[in-house]
Parts: structure tokens; sequence; C-alpha cells
């Protein structure tokens, strides 16, 4: 598991906006999304769902936000 993909996680949940945590993080929307992509397969659960043009976490991803901001 990498750092940063924890990073880029927290990102997503705070903005619930590929976009706009890709900007934030400085990396492009592609690198953010292949990155959650890879976290989830490592987990083998979806953390996040399309909501219209946004993103919310599914109960896996508030659970493990929980998890990651606690640890």
């Amino acid at each position: 598991m990498n750092l940063h993909h924890l990073q880029f996680f927290q990102e997503l949940a705070r903005t619930q906006h590929m976009s706009k945590a890709a900007e934030n993080l400085g990396i492009s929307q592609p690198s953010l999304s292949y990155a959650i992509n890879k976290l989830e397969q490592e987990l083998g659960v979806p953390l996040v769902e399309p909501d219209g043009r946004n993103i919310k976490l599914t109960a896996f991803g508030k659970t493990y936000l929980n998890y990651i901001n606690d640890g």
C-alpha cells in the first residue's frame, strides 16, 4: 500500500470531486483515478461511487476513512 494513495483518498473524500482533489494534490485526474482504483483493488472493496459530477464515499469508504484518520 502506497502512503500517497492514502493521502489522495483523504483529499478525494474531503472534496468529493475528482478534478478538485487532483488539482489540490498537484496531480492529473487520471493519476488520481488510477491511485484510487489501485487502492480499491488492494482492499477488495469499492471506496467511492459516482454521484452526478461528484463522487461520494461508499459505506466501506467511510469506514476506511475513519480508520486511516484515527490510525
